[in-house]
């Protein structure tokens, strides 16, 4: 994944490994994964013969996520009138582009895709507000 490793020779004997991680992209982040058996820089002794700790840490590739679908169902009370939300016919806080509004917010403390989604919840990512929207299945009721 393009981390770097370099050797060092300590000049008693002794031999040090270091990893280094790449660094950062737009598609791509990168941390150093580290055990109790491994670290970020290993010197081997020249008494045994051994890397101590016993292995070179590893980078651990992240990519984050560019694009996602989702659906959020709304309980709306009691039995809802035609046309129903969401419908070119709806008025009101029913209506499409209140709905959409609705489901958008990122300051509602009710409604929203952004209680829902766990990078809009902590800021991680952003909604693309013209490609969500809003159905309503009238027969269902949901």
């Amino acid at each position: 994944n393009g981390a770097t490793i370099t050797e060092t020779d300590n000049g008693d004997g002794t031999l040090t490994q270091k990893i280094t991680c790449p660094g950062d992209t737009a598609l791509a982040r990168f941390s150093l994964m580290t055990s109790d058996l491994s670290a970020e820089s290993i010197t081997c002794s020249k008494s045994t013969g051994k890397y101590e700790p016993l292995f070179l840490a590893r980078c651990m590739e992240t990519n984050p996520l560019s694009t996602a679908e989702g659906l959020q169902k709304m309980v709306i009370g009691g039995t809802v009138e035609k046309p129903g939300p969401c419908s070119a016919t709806a008025t009101g806080e029913y209506s499409a582009a209140k709905m959409k509004e609705k489901l958008n917010t990122m300051t509602d403390t009710t409604c929203g895709f952004r209680h829902r989604v766990p990078c809009l919840m902590n800021n991680k990512c952003t909604l693309d507000t013209e490609k969500s929207g809003c159905y309503y299945d009238f027969d269902e009721q949901k």
